[in-house]
């Protein structure tokens, strides 16, 4: 009955406030982070969802507040980059911090196609420290995804599944979770 509809953009998992309750900063930043690591395989083996999901990340430049009709990741990074606003909700913690700057030229080079492999390193290591991820299979999962076209078959199958194990624990009703399951069967 809507076969024409495509792809809705908005976010499943985090859509407002409510959404949060009990959450802390460092949950969230391990969830924006594996959040970035999937998008970084799907950069390189889905380009064009990779590019229109990083599209609507950035519709809304500005990450100030949680919008509805957003990405999980936008919202997520608007948590994060504004805590105060949610300390109500969240367990805030002022450690826990976004390189701005550098993940915003992270993304614009995935909307425009270009690639920097020690820029994309450098950020990867920059968002595992500001978020505060101490979990090793994040840190593993960090280290094969920065090295992705040098990483064998077998290790890519690897790391994919363990990072979908990981989010079926952390957050499985990620708005990018499901093609990121799904993209697993057919590669």
């Amino acid at each position: 009955m809507f076969d024409f509809i495509q792809e809705l953009t908005e976010a499943r998992m985090y859509k407002n406030r409510d959404t949060l309750y009990n959450k802390s900063a460092r949950e969230l930043g391990q969830i924006i982070f594996a959040t970035i690591m999937m998008i970084e395989i799907l950069r390189n083996i889905d380009p064009n969802y990779a590019k229109t999901y990083i599209r609507n990340t950035l519709q809304q430049n500005r990450w100030t507040h949680m919008r509805p009709s957003a990405t999980d990741l936008h919202n997520l990074l608007s948590v994060i980059n504004n805590q105060e606003n949610y300390d109500k909700k969240i367990k805030a913690d002022p450690s826990v911090t976004i390189p701005v700057l550098a993940l915003r030229r992270y993304m614009r080079d995935i909307e425009g196609g270009r690639k920097d492999k020690q820029l994309d390193r450098s950020l990867f290591l920059k968002l595992q420290d500001s978020l505060k991820v101490t979990d090793s299979r994040l840190k593993w999962i960090r280290r094969q995804v920065a090295d992705w076209n040098y990483v064998s078959k077998g290790e890519k199958v690897l790391v994919r599944r363990d990072l979908k194990n990981l989010m079926q624990l952390l957050s499985i009703h990620l708005d990018i979770h499901q093609h990121f399951k799904n993209i697993l069967t057919s590669h």
